[in-house]
C-alpha cells in the first residue's frame, strides 16, 4: 500500500458513525439493565418497608393478646408478585431503664412496663443479570418497631 492510499484510508470517515454504534450500545444496554435492575431493588425494598410498618400498624389496632401474632404475620402476607416473605413478629417489654424484662413481669421499683411490637420482613430480589460482585439473588429486609400502649 502505498503512502497516499493509505493516507486516503486514514481521511475516509465511511461507515464511523456505524462503528461507534456498534461500539457504545454494549455499554449503554449495560446502564440500561443495571439501572433497570436497580430501580426494581429499591421499589421491592419499599415495599418491604411498607409491609413491615403495615404489620406494626395492624399491631396498634389489633393489640396482640398473649403474644398471638399470627394475625400480624397474615396481615403482612405474601409480596405483590407472589414472593414468600419471612416475617418475623416479636412482642417484648422493657422497664423504664431499658432493662428487657418478661411481658408477665413488673419492673423493679414499681416502675412502667413499655410494651413493644417488632417486625421484620425479609425477601430476596432475583436480579435480571447475574452481576459478578453481588450475584443473581440479592437479600432485602425492612424493620419496623412501634409502642404497644
Amino acid at each position: 500500500m502505498s503512502r497516499s492510499s493509505f493516507s486516503k484510508f486514514l481521511g475516509n470517515i465511511t461507515g464511523a458513525a456505524a462503528l461507534e454504534l456498534a461500539l457504545v450500545t454494549p455499554l449503554l444496554a449495560a446502564l440500561t439493565i443495571g439501572l433497570t435492575d436497580t430501580g426494581m431493588a429499591i421499589s421491592q425494598r419499599m415495599q418491604l418497608i411498607n409491609a413491615a410498618q403495615q404489620g406494626v400498624q395492624y399491631g396498634q389496632l389489633r393489640n396482640p393478646v398473649d403474644g398471638d401474632v399470627s394475625t400480624i404475620i397474615a396481615a403482612v402476607g405474601p409480596g405483590e408478585d407472589g414472593n414468600a416473605r419471612a416475617v418475623n413478629v416479636t412482642l417484648y417489654c422493657e422497664c423504664v431503664s431499658g432493662t428487657q424484662v418478661a411481658c408477665s413481669t413488673t419492673c423493679p421499683g414499681g416502675g412502667e412496663l413499655r410494651r413493644y411490637l417488632d417486625v421484620t420482613v425479609n425477601e430476596n430480589y432475583n436480579t435480571i443479570f447475574p452481576y459478578p460482585v453481588a450475584g443473581s439473588v440479592i437479600p432485602l429486609a425492612a424493620h419496623a418497631v412501634v409502642r404497644l400502649q
